[in-house]
């Protein structure tokens, strides 16, 4: 039953069923392609098929300008597939007698005609909006500098005895006698302590008492 239908009709339904399987299509008609220029989309597998069918009543063919595919010889009712790869635009042209003229390598007039090819795959990802949530440093608290205490006297570690009496250590007689006060000159004294007439001091050789004159 097939082999009785025209070539034509055989064309179409060739045509139907790649056209059902996800391609695109392109009439070639007598001086011109139709659409001229066709977008198409990568499928999940990478892949987009354009198929071309001669609709006119010369022949044709489907070349490309870089010269990487072609159909060949298309007569009424023949088609021809290709499946592009990768995206892009890929121009074309009818390379048959008085279809079209190219100049350096650009189809200038004619039979011309071009696939735009555009990627497939998921939407990339929108780029988050949000501030920037990085912490932020707490400045260290400063210690603020004490004030210094007004009118605080420093005490003296060397006091000087005052008085006309020499110092004797403790227990000695202080009414007087050889004894009294010897060696105290040269004794580092580093502490007074008046009680009335008397005095005590204490230093690093011992403990001093001196007594004071009325």
């Amino acid at each position: 039953m097939i082999a009785g239908l025209a070539p034509a009709v055989l064309a179409v339904i060739l045509v139907a069923s790649l056209a059902g399987a996800g391609s695109s299509e392109v009439s070639i008609q007598d001086g011109a392609f139709s659409p001229e220029i066709l977008t198409v989309t990568l499928d999940a597998q990478g892949k987009a098929v354009v198929v071309w069918t001669n609709q006119g009543r010369k022949a044709h063919d489907v070349v490309a300008m870089d010269g990487t595919w072609r159909s060949g010889v298309l007569r009424p009712g023949d088609s021809f597939t290709h499946t592009f790869a990768s995206a892009g635009v890929f121009s074309y042209r009818s390379t048959q007698k008085n279809d079209s003229q190219a100049v350096a390598g650009i189809c200038a007039s004619g039979m011309c005609g071009s696939v735009h090819v555009l990627p497939g795959g998921s939407t990339p990802a929108p780029q988050p909006t949000s501030a920037s949530t990085s912490p932020r440093r707490t400045p260290k608290p400063t210690s603020a500098s004490l004030p210094a205490s007004a009118g605080t006297a420093t005490p003296s570690l060397n006091p000087t005895a005052t008085g006309t009496d020499s110092p004797g250590p403790v227990g000695a007689d202080s009414a007087g006698g050889s004894g009294e006060g010897a060696g105290v000159s040269s004794v580092k004294i580093v502490a007074v302590l008046a009680l009335g007439s008397l005095a005590i001091l204490a230093g690093a050789g011992g403990i001093y008492l001196i007594r004071r004159s009325s």
